[in-house]
């Protein structure tokens, strides 16, 4: 289980930048030679081409085709981001229907004890209700929102613990991994619901929208039995109608060339603003209880943080030396915007002036691992992304490049971000 997934089971299908693929490299083709030459004095080879050589022609030609198919699909990094966050979505929703019956079978298979009354839930909304209505985003009122609060209390002080106990080098509780992917349902319900009607970058865009979050905390502390005061929950609810305003001017604000990194940043940061001001209204208790310090500040480990919008957006590149972590962000950068050969040197010179200006702790100590998954500083994701955006734009005049280039980088949203291994 992958960090993103600890915080959403959608964040299975968005994890897949751990691995880089949010750069698709150009495949390499074996070429297949054709040997055009005819033995001394055979008449016939120049008149009559052998039947095996006129079907290898044509394999080559399918086979150069088939390769020119993939360099373009590769090349075209948004058609491949938008089939992945398609198969992040159906994973999401299948992963919540298999516990959805998971429970169902076990609590079938539990007899009830006698007298006990059988409650009625509502499928369709928490007993509870909103507690921050939204006119705008209907869809809220639909969250159960009871079982938001109960799954936020029960899963937060899980990771918690399950880090402080690698922090201690005790062996990994597989029972308690267990009850995350359980606990995690209710989530990936609201979430999944969310998609397409509460604005963000993707689906844990959309979950971490500070409408959606507002009620997430007030469930949360309510259900850990710490709920807002009056004056809390008023101030929540000015703080939350802020920043969805705050939002929407900024969305309304992008032309077509803006950088899609920029958009990620900046909503990145936004959110970030907003749960440090929301933490401010709680008293130390109730942050502590749905905020804890070992997970705070982690992506994917802090269910209250930008973490899980950077977790669809991370392209970690693995590497043990500096040579190493060199060649991969070249050969990414090449096959992003299909830079030719004849630039290679300019290139290297772009990559090594980008890499030193990154954190040096980044490049010379590895991160500590929880379930077998490095934690990684949502500041240090940030200290990437923002040095990426320094380094593009200047890469782009430095080689000249294309208009279709230039646009195939500004597309790209993914943070390349360096993962020194142990």
């Amino acid at each position: 289980m992958n960090a993103p997934q600890l915080a959403l089971v959608l964040g299975v299908g968005l994890c897949m930048g751990f691995g880089g693929s949010y750069l698709l490299m150009s495949p390499k083709a074996e070429t297949v030679v054709i040997d055009n030459s005819t033995a001394p004095g055979d008449s016939k080879a120049n008149t009559t081409q052998p039947a095996p050589m006129a079907a290898l022609r044509s394999e080559n030609e399918e086979l150069r085709a088939r390769v020119q198919e993939l360099k373009d699909a590769a090349a075209d990094k948004a058609d491949v981001v938008a089939e992945r966050d398609r198969l992040a979505d159906e994973l999401a929703k299948s992963a919540y229907e298999i516990a959805h019956l998971k429970k169902r079978i076990e609590d079938a298979a539990t007899p009830a004890e006698p007298g006990a009354e059988v409650a009625d839930h509502d499928e369709t909304g928490g007993s509870d209700g909103i507690h921050i209505p939204f006119e705008q985003f209907a869809v809220l009122n639909d969250v159960e929102w009871s079982a938001v609060g109960d799954s936020l209390r029960d899963m937060i002080p899980i990771i918690n613990q399950l880090t402080l106990d690698a922090r201690e080098g005790k062996k990994l509780n597989m029972q308690e991994v267990g009850k995350i992917a359980t606990l995690n349902a209710s989530l990936v319900k609201a979430a999944v619901s969310l998609d397409g009607k509460i604005p963000g970058s993707g689906i844990n865009g959309s979950f971490t929208h500070p409408a959606f979050q507002a009620n997430a905390i007030v469930s949360a502390l309510e259900s850990a039995g710490m709920p807002l005061d009056e004056g809390q929950t008023k101030r929540l609810e000015a703080l939350s109608r802020k920043y969805t305003d705050s939002e929407a001017a900024r969305n309304r604000g992008y032309g077509k060339d803006t950088w899609a990194l920029t958009k990620v940043i900046d909503e990145t940061r936004e959110k970030d603003r907003f749960f440090a001001e929301a933490f401010g209204i709680l008293n130390p208790e109730q942050e502590a209880a749905i905020h804890p310090e070992a997970t705070r500040g982690y992506l994917g480990f802090d269910l209250f943080s930008s973490g899980l919008v950077w977790a669809q957006h991370i392209g970690a590149l693995p590497f043990a030396k500096r040579e190493d972590l060199e060649n991969q962000m070249f050969q990414r950068l090449k096959s992003l915007a299909d830079i030719d050969e004849a630039r290679d040197d300019e290139v290297r010179e772009a990559v090594a002036s980008w890499i030193g200006a990154l954190p040096e702790s980044l490049l010379t100590t590895a991160p500590e691992t929880v379930m077998g998954q490095p934690m990684m500083r949502v500041s240090d994701v940030f200290a990437c992304a923002e040095t990426q955006m320094e380094h593009l734009p200047r890469l782009i005049r430095t080689l000249g490049l294309t208009d279709e280039q230039s646009r195939k980088m500004r597309r790209f949203s993914g943070a390349l971000y360096p993962l020194l291994r142990k």
